[in-house]
């Protein structure tokens, strides 16, 4: 049988320290080749005008609402360093789910919207 020993708190704070920068490395990462894509998607924002289902009103609204979803992922990345270097891991991981949830929060809001004015 293997024995368990208990690992020490500075291996445990290192170890915690490891997979919280693993994680801010892959959100940084991931975060900044979606705000790549989602900033080239807002520079062709404008034929969102020319579709037919879209009105000005709600055009406007889905290019502010990708907007927010564009810059909470740059907000995201230096929140995610600054928490890090002030050993506030629990902020970091909270800083990686704010694209997420902006995203979410913004397509909702949209959809929520389009459904109200075109009805």
């Amino acid at each position: 049988m293997e024995s368990q020993v208990e690992k020490s708190p500075p291996e445990r704070e290192l170890e915690k320290r490891l997979q919280v920068k693993l994680v801010g490395i892959v959100c940084t990462i991931l975060y900044a080749i979606c705000f790549i894509s989602f900033l080239w998607i807002q520079l062709c924002g404008g034929i969102i005008f020319t579709l037919c289902c879209y009105g000005f009103a709600l055009g406007l609204i889905s290019i502010t609402a990708n907007l927010c979803i564009t810059f909470s992922m740059l907000i995201s990345i230096c929140k995610i360093w600054s928490q890090y270097s002030k050993q506030n891991f629990r902020k970091v991981y909270g800083a990686c789910a704010l694209p997420p949830l902006t995203f979410i929060s913004a397509n909702t809001l949209v959809t929520i919207l389009r459904w109200y004015l075109t009805t």
